[in-house]
């Protein structure tokens, strides 16, 4: 097997033992916005427009806390329901940036970290502290 290839099948387990949290967390009906509200914040950015940042912004779409926008480096004319700006761009502020492209999360965040003062967290990370 190829180093791409492995690389590819480790970054889809590692997805779908997260998506088993996820899921594990819902059946105890235990939700994502307990934890926004829990850590004070109320407008949160999405790092991610893929299958994964989709789900998590459907998931809170009937929360207390407001998903302000959403980031993506990709083509993401229509993907969302949320306004969706390029990394390089300026944006507005949010109290937290999710990353749910977790496999580039450390990459992600210290961009992002040059370019804003608020928290920058993996979806992985709320998910396990939830769990």
């Amino acid at each position: 097997m190829d180093t791409k290839t492995e690389a590819e099948l480790m970054k889809f387990r590692n997805y779908t033992r997260i998506l088993e949290q996820w899921i594990a967390v819902k059946q105890r009906n235990i939700s994502f916005d307990s934890w926004f509200i829990e850590n004070q914040f109320k407008k949160i950015a999405v790092y991610g427009m893929g299958r994964i940042g989709q789900l998590f912004i459907n998931e809170m779409a009937d929360s207390n806390v407001k998903i302000c926008f959403g980031i993506d480096k990709g083509q993401t004319a229509g993907v969302s329901q949320v306004k969706v700006v390029h990394p390089q761009d300026e944006f507005d502020e949010a109290d937290l940036i999710v990353v749910t492209a977790m496999a580039e999360f450390a990459e992600i965040k210290r961009s992002l970290k040059k370019k804003v003062p608020c928290p920058v967290v993996s979806l992985e990370d709320i998910i396990y502290e939830l769990y």
